[in-house]
């Protein structure tokens, strides 16, 4: 039984290729690119999509702000508030977006147009700061404080941001922080981040029309060498 039994050839060892395939097939599935959440940072994205979602950020922190003397009265409590950290929420997630896949929509504007609202707000209740008749002041907390003498009785604008920035005074710095706590520190923060958002507009549309200008002389000058 032993005779002539055939030696068995030694089997042979699988290549690399083909040792990987049955790995392959158990390995999990990369994830979509659609499904992936957007990136923190997209170096294709343009420059103005980050201006919009800077300005919608600065928006919101506002609205978390207190809108009035009270610490705990954070503007999103308000009516104006909650409908300016509506907008701002918006121009977040839009803008967000259009640094994920690189493009935008007239939706993303539409939230740049809404952030408007808050802007005329906001300039409505600067212009009424200091407005008063008597002792009736349009803003009731800003009179409150002028009658605790914590803000003089005669400031304006001018005042207040000679105060601001007088470092070297400390008196007139108390005085300009408690008109800031008094009027709501939140609405100057929302007030700020709305004219951020209208100023990138404006700057978008500039760019936008130099760019295109600047596309067609050189298409024109390309037909002209054609033509040549």
């Amino acid at each position: 039984m032993t005779e002539e039994l055939q030696e068995l050839e030694p089997l042979e060892e699988p290549t690399n290729a083909a040792a990987a395939e049955p790995a392959m097939a158990h390995a999990p599935a990369p994830i979509a690119a659609a499904g992936a959440p957007a990136p923190a940072y997209n170096p294709a994205a343009d420059k103005q999509y980050y201006r919009f979602l800077l300005s919608g950020v600065v928006m919101l922190i506002g609205c978390l702000m207190p809108f009035g003397p009270e610490w705990e009265m954070a503007g999103y409590k308000t009516l104006g508030g909650a409908f300016a950290m509506w907008v701002a929420i918006g121009m977040i997630w839009s803008w967000w977006g259009a640094i994920s896949t690189n493009a935008f929509r007239g939706a993303n504007l539409k939230w740049v147009g809404l952030a408007l609202f808050p802007l005329i707000f906001g300039l409505v209740n600067m212009m009424g700061a200091f407005a008063h008749e008597g002792d009736v002041y349009m803003n009731p907390a800003v009179g409150d404080f002028v009658k605790m003498g914590r803000i003089p009785a005669d400031w304006g604008w001018g005042d207040f941001f000679a105060a601001f920035f007088d470092f070297k005074n400390p008196v007139a710095q108390n005085q300009a922080g408690d008109f800031v706590r008094a009027f709501g520190a939140g609405k100057f923060v929302v007030f700020i981040g709305a004219v951020l958002a209208e100023v990138f507009m404006l700057t978008a549309i500039f760019s936008g029309a130099k760019h295109a200008k600047a596309q067609k002389a050189a298409a024109v000058s390309k037909a002209a060498a054609r033509r040549r």
